[in-house]
């Protein structure tokens, strides 16, 4: 007989088969039963062959990640400048004009911009409404009258507005923006000659004036001037009889602050051209300074009632 000839075969989590002694057998049967006295030497029990490692799976390579994608509108080029309009609607579009007042301001710049007129009536504002294909205000003159009060356009003296920095710039930058309600009126401001961060320097040509009157010989007192615009040549009246011939713009936004009703320096050109218009103002070729005119002299002089 075979030395091996007793077949060992485990099965289960731990695998094993081969041939072994009949002696061989008996240790691993009393190890199992766990007989006592039974010396047990694994070291007579060949080991188990080694089990062949089942592969593994590939592992899928991993993906790159995807480059970021911006989701949404593109963004808007920085810079784009004031709107460009084209047609009368277009201007109450991109304004987003939704008050009587916004929309006066919206076809003032309509106007200005499309059809290069600088003034309008209120009969022409009429006209630019029945354009529009709007309703026509019943209270125009009212509401003429809240554009105004917020700074957006100014009354000439013969009748007729045009618009002014303040409201170019809430065309350009949107009526939607505004946190006022619709319809609201606009609140009385003081003047904004007073609220400025920091008072203005004196200018050289004042340096040698101690007084600046608010009076002046055959025109009315500058209080009593109700326009904006011709507060604007008073003062310039006022700096010729104080041997000034001509004045700068931010030389005329000092006198008008200094005499108690200032006028801003974004306002300073519109109402130039206003007072250019009539012939009441010129500017000097040499220093591009302001100076009134015989005629705006004349025109001052007419408003003398307003002071009796």
């Amino acid at each position: 007989m075979n030395d091996q000839d007793t077949h060992l075969q485990l099965s289960g989590r731990v695998s094993y088969e081969e041939d072994i002694t009949a002696y061989q057998a008996s240790w691993v049967i009393g190890f199992v039963a766990g007989t006592p006295g039974v010396e047990v030497r694994p070291s007579r029990i060949a080991s188990p062959p080694a089990a062949t490692p089942t592969p593994a799976a590939p592992t899928p390579p991993a993906l790159a990640p995807a480059s970021p994608s911006k989701v949404g509108p593109p963004d808007e080029p920085s810079g784009a400048g004031p709107p460009q309009i084209t047609d009368i609607r277009q201007a109450l579009e991109v304004s987003g004009a939704s008050t009587i007042a916004e929309k006066i301001v919206a076809f003032a710049a309509y106007r200005q911009a499309v059809e290069r007129e600088e003034t309008f009536t209120k009969e022409d504002m009429v006209t630019l409404f029945r354009r529009a294909r709007e309703a026509s205000p019943s209270h125009l003159p009212r509401e003429i009258g809240r554009a105004v009060l917020n700074g957006w356009i100014t009354e000439t003296s013969d009748s007729q507005y045009y618009l002014l920095a303040k409201g170019q710039e809430a065309f350009e930058k949107g009526f939607r923006t505004s946190g006022r309600k619709r319809n609201a009126p606009a609140p009385r401001s003081r003047s904004t000659g007073r609220r400025r961060s920091r008072p203005l320097s004196t200018p050289e040509v004042f340096a040698e004036i101690d007084h600046i009157p608010t009076t002046a010989d055959g025109v009315p007192p500058y209080h009593q001037i109700p326009l904006k615009r011709d507060k604007a040549l008073w003062a310039l009246y006022l700096a010729k009889s104080l041997g000034i011939p001509g004045l700068q713009n931010m030389e005329l936004v000092w006198l008008t602050d200094k005499l108690g009703d200032g006028i801003p320096s974004s306002d300073i050109n519109g109402h130039f051209r206003g007072l250019h218009r009539h012939g009441y103002v010129n500017r000097s070729v040499s220093d591009h300074s302001m100076r009134i005119t015989t005629a705006g002299e004349g025109y001052l002089r007419g408003l003398s009632s307003l002071g009796e």
